[in-house]
């Protein structure tokens, strides 16, 4: 529950890292966190909390899983709750 406070290009950058500097061959990356299924999901819920919402780098499956990609990753979501998920990362 850390990778929210960095927006997506850091995200990718950090994860990238990890997987070709210390990722052992077949090994998975397993990141749990703030998650929202949707950026739709995400405006809501920021319409819903109003000035209780707190403006963070929140995981969204449909922005992060193609940056992820795009950077040689092979990357899924698992939902957990509506408000997280798990994402599985390899090379």
């Amino acid at each position: 529950y850390a990778f929210h406070h960095f927006a997506t290009a850091e995200k990718v950058r950090l994860i990238r890292d990890l997987a070709v500097n210390h990722l052992a061959p077949g090994g998975r990356i397993v990141i749990a966190d703030i998650a929202f299924a949707s950026l739709a999901e995400q405006e809501a819920d920021r319409q819903r909390q109003g000035n209780e919402w707190n403006e963070e780098f929140y995981w969204v499956p449909e922005v992060e899983l193609p940056a992820l990609r795009a950077a040689g990753l092979q990357a899924a979501f698992e939902a957990v709750s509506p408000y997280s998920g798990v994402f599985l990362i390899n090379l």
